[in-house]
């Protein structure tokens, strides 16, 4: 339900909860039963990979290694024929906006502004954590990217966003997904057209 709000009442309906003009958000992977009473908890870390090449758009379902298998130690051939490996990258705020240190390095004095400089419009990255759950239970996830995005967790498929090329907004859409006890595998896949790129996944702990 790409784009979806909650109403007056939050969970009423079975529908998403209200989103705060003003999230307040705490960060962490963690979850456990009696721990901070915060409504909101965003994914602070990350391990991401990137880029792989998307000219024209024209990869935008094609699987890369990444979708196979999550292997934090593998190295692959991205766009440009460069070497790109997993960079951990942690995060101030829920807005994640990934940083490539490791492609083509010369370029890492360039800004973040300067996407096509860096050879960094029209591709495809990929974003990996591990969150901890003391206790099964079902939750609302809040997701937000630039601009196509996948998520899936523990290989199962839970979101995946409107193909326009967009802007980042932290509650662009919502799903509620099932957290097993224990470990559950996040692996997010992000697609930039042109211009900048950023992800988030903001979870609702009530």
């Amino acid at each position: 339900m790409p784009g979806g709000k909650g109403g007056p009442g939050g969970l009423g309906f079975g529908g998403p909860p209200a989103f705060p003009k003003k999230l307040d958000a705490l960060p962490g992977r963690k979850l456990v039963a009696g721990g901070d009473s915060t409504r909101w908890m965003y994914v602070d870390s990350w391990y991401i990979i990137g880029p792989f090449d998307n000219p024209k758009r024209e990869n935008m379902e094609k699987k890369f290694p990444p979708e196979t298998v999550v292997d934090l130690n593998a190295t692959y051939t991205g766009k440009n024929n460069q070497p790109i490996r997993w960079e951990f990258f942690q995060a101030a705020e829920p807005r994640v906006i990934p940083v490539f240190d490791h492609y083509l390095p010369e370029k890492r004095r360039l800004t973040q502004d300067d996407w096509r400089a860096r050879g960094l419009e029209y591709i495809i990255y990929y974003a990996y954590t591990e969150l901890f759950f003391d206790q099964a239970c079902d939750l609302w996830i809040a997701v937000g990217s630039d601009d196509f995005s996948k998520i899936w967790i523990d290989d199962q498929l839970v979101w995946a966003s409107g193909k326009q090329q967009k802007s980042w907004r932290v509650d662009e859409g919502f799903r509620k997904v099932h957290f097993k006890q224990g470990l559950n595998h996040i692996l997010y896949r992000i697609e930039n057209g042109w211009h900048a790129t950023d992800f988030s996944l903001v979870i609702c702990l009530r």
